[in-house]
């Protein structure tokens, strides 16, 4: 009795093969996506694939969010380190004065807290400058058309924590409320949600036909993306309450990601955002003032996007920290003088 196959080559010779794995074969006359559309409907493998493989959008964005924090507490840790760590020069000799035959040290430490002070003042007053210059829609600068990246919304807001304060102001039920949550938050309306706030913002603020021909083809493709997910079931009711909802979300990100330039954003910016979001979405302009519906109170409250930077600008400095930072110093000056009289 022949034993079984101890190499790849015998193997192969068993199986009376030249290469091994076989490349698949599909009939020419009646290819396999072919047969597939015969045996089921696009509408029932649509909905199979929402049913049974559900976007995980929650694990990407608690990692973007993870990530910029880390990105902020290591920005936040270098320019302390840099800004202490700086060997003394010639214009600090007036805070040092060393006796070299007894090698005492003798530090105005007076000085150095004012010089230490003034420094920090000095750079909390640049970085409040520049990011309230950020806050201003008029300031800002549209930072370019990515072909396969979503441009990020101003300031690091999250689109799908935008999204889901709009759902909660709506107050939908049951199974409506889970169904639909899945579509508000899923990869194609969040595109579109992004891509409709840039467009909206380069239309108002700094117009640029180039940029805005890119991101309504790349809208378009995502919207025909989010229809086919919705069930057909549930299709017209859901692009009914859409437009609405899309009006909203993307008036909200303007507030929060430009708190100083609310004004902007008034009764004729509002009705212009809405019309055009429903004449693309449904081809109909909607009821006039049909905004004055919307909970603005409930959407206005400071929920989202809390960063540290915004809790520095508006927060004076603690004491503690201070006298944190005057001892660092003083304590680094200790050690260069040390290191000069040796």
């Amino acid at each position: 009795m022949q034993g079984p196959p101890r190499t790849f080559e015998e193997f192969l010779q068993s199986q009376k093969l030249d290469d091994w794995p076989r490349f698949p074969f599909l009939d020419e006359d009646r290819p396999l996506v072919d047969k597939l559309k015969d045996d089921y409907s696009f509408d029932a493998i649509s909905k199979f694939l929402h049913e049974n493989a559900p976007l995980q959008i929650k694990l990407v964005s608690d990692l973007e969010k993870r990530i910029n924090e880390c990105t902020t507490e290591l920005k936040e840790h270098a320019e302390k380190i840099f800004s202490c760590q700086q060997r003394p020069t010639e214009e600090d000799d007036h805070c040092v004065s060393i006796d070299q035959t007894t090698n005492t040290e003798l530090i105005d430490l007076e000085e150095i807290s004012t010089q230490t002070g003034k420094m920090r003042k000095a750079k909390i007053g640049k970085y409040t400058t520049e990011e309230s210059s950020r806050k201003n829609v008029k300031n800002y600068r549209y930072p370019g058309f990515k072909l396969n990246q979503l441009t990020e919304l101003p300031r690091h807001l999250e689109a799908a924590k935008l999204w889901d304060l709009i759902i909660k102001t709506h107050n939908f039920k049951g199974e409506v409320f889970k169904v639909w949550k899945k579509l508000f938050l899923s990869e194609a309306s969040i595109a579109v949600l992004q891509d409709s706030f840039w467009w909206w913002f380069l239309q108002k603020f700094k117009p640029n036909q180039e940029d805005q021909d890119h991101l309504f083809d790349r809208i378009a493709d995502s919207f025909v993306s989010l229809f086919l997910c919705v069930p057909s079931d549930t299709k017209d009711a859901f692009f009914q309450v859409y437009p609405d909802c899309l009006s909203q979300v993307i008036y909200v990100a303007f507030c929060k990601a430009f708190p100083e330039s609310c004004k902007c954003f008034d009764d004729e910016f509002k009705d212009g955002l809405v019309d055009l979001i429903f004449q693309w979405i449904s081809g109909l302009k909607p009821q006039k003032f049909a905004w004055k519906k919307w909970n603005l109170d409930c959407l206005r409250k400071p929920t989202v996007n809390s960063s540290k930077k915004d809790t520095i600008t508006k927060t004076p400095v603690k004491e503690s920290v201070k006298s944190k930072a005057v001892t660092e110093a003083c304590e680094y000056f200790l050690k260069c003088t040390k290191w000069i009289a040796t």
